[in-house]
């Protein structure tokens, strides 16, 4: 019970950081799990470490709502001849990159090259929403970050998901399952929602850890299937009343805080130091690759905001942070690769965060109108 008391301090003075200086909450706790551990010599305990398990869960789960499909039809040209470029080059650059001239082999290369091509729907949204609601042209700015997203789970899935009996059984459940949730969801949550025992939740806290138990046994990743469930019952959740927010609150109040945080203590930050050569080699590759890949097909859609795009899409980090502890969970990763990987991560947002800032009071200085958020 101390670890988890001493856990939720840290967890608590990140977020204070993060509000005074400006940075996600995440990278925060991020960096307030690998400081106790390296200047306290803190450890965590089993109970953190489920806590943060089931963070994840719900992280991805949270991923997948925010997936629109209707969106991303009504917005087809740009969510694709962005979103996919965005992904695909950095993907291909820094697996390349990686297995002819870092030493890699190709599962590893595989791996870093999808960990270090995610776009964070949680940190673009937010900034897309800061000057009010969605107008179309930002909304289509969204789709191209969803159709990212969408790109590294299925590439993801298609490299490292096993295929078997099992496999095709749970897939075909899921199949099923979007047929029966809008039928079935709407009733139960009419029926039982809306009262203090909070019965939505219990439904899609059991239905996530079934599905997450059935996942292990099919050798699938349960990330991917928390992902998976998230997208067909989007509509569901966030059409509910309340139901969405009142969600987003517990994940993102609670057990999200609690995996980042576990995150930071599966870090070493000495080996972070003595790879540091490493560690900026791959954010070179990532940044750049990335920031092309986007600017110049925004180009043709979002001339004016092009570059701002570019920069907001380097901002990676569930995705990326999930692949890195799957590769290093599964032996694929060493703990250098890993502690690499989840730093470039992490200074990407920062750089990202940070561009963008001093992008916005530029344009403040000159007085310029605020073309991109007013469109």
């Amino acid at each position: 019970m101390n670890n988890l008391w001493t856990a939720a301090l840290a967890v608590l003075v990140a977020g204070i950081v993060s509000i005074e200086v400006g940075v996600s909450s995440a990278v925060a706790e991020i960096i307030a799990g690998a400081a106790v551990k390296h200047f306290a010599g803190f450890e965590g305990d089993n109970l953190i470490e489920v806590l943060g398990r089931v963070g994840l869960l719900t992280l991805m789960y949270a991923a997948g709502l925010e997936i629109d499909f209707d969106l991303m039809r009504s917005r087809f040209k740009e969510s694709v001849f962005i979103g996919l470029p965005s992904f695909f080059l950095p993907f291909v650059v820094v697996s390349i990159v990686s297995c002819l001239f870092l030493g890699f082999d190709k599962t590893q290369c595989f791996l870093l090259g999808i960990a270090l091509s995610t776009t964070s729907l949680a940190i673009v949204y937010p900034q897309l929403r800061l000057k009010g609601p969605l107008s179309e042209r930002r909304k289509g700015m969204l789709a191209a970050a969803m159709v990212t997203d969408l790109s590294s789970m299925i590439v993801f899935s298609f490299l490292f998901s096993k295929l078997s009996i099992l496999t095709i059984e749970l897939v075909a459940g899921l199949f099923v399952l979007t047929y029966i949730v809008p039928y079935l969801g709407k009733r139960l949550f009419h029926r039982f929602g809306g009262n203090i025992v909070e019965f939505e939740f219990k439904i899609i806290l059991f239905v996530l850890l079934s599905f997450a138990i059935a996942a292990e046994h099919a050798g699938i990743e349960a990330a991917l299937i928390a992902f998976l469930l998230g997208m067909i019952t989007s509509q569901l959740v966030v059409n509910h009343t309340n139901l969405h927010e009142k969600l987003q609150g517990v994940v993102f109040g609670f057990l999200a805080p609690i995996f980042f945080f576990w995150i930071g203590l599966e870090l070493d930050l000495k080996v972070i130091w003595s790879n540091m050569g490493l560690l900026l080699i791959l954010f070179i590759l990532c940044f750049t690759s990335k920031f092309i890949g986007t600017y110049l097909p925004s180009r043709r859609f979002f001339p004016k905001d092009a570059k701002r795009l570019g920069i907001l899409f380097n901002a990676r980090l569930t995705l990326g942070l999930i692949v890195a502890l799957y590769g290093v969970e599964k032996g694929f990763f060493t703990q250098r690769v890993f502690s690499a990987t989840v730093g470039c991560i992490i200074l990407s947002s920062l750089v990202s965060s940070a561009l963008l800032r001093r992008k916005h009071a530029s344009d403040d200085k000159k007085q310029a109108p605020l073309e991109f958020w007013k469109r």
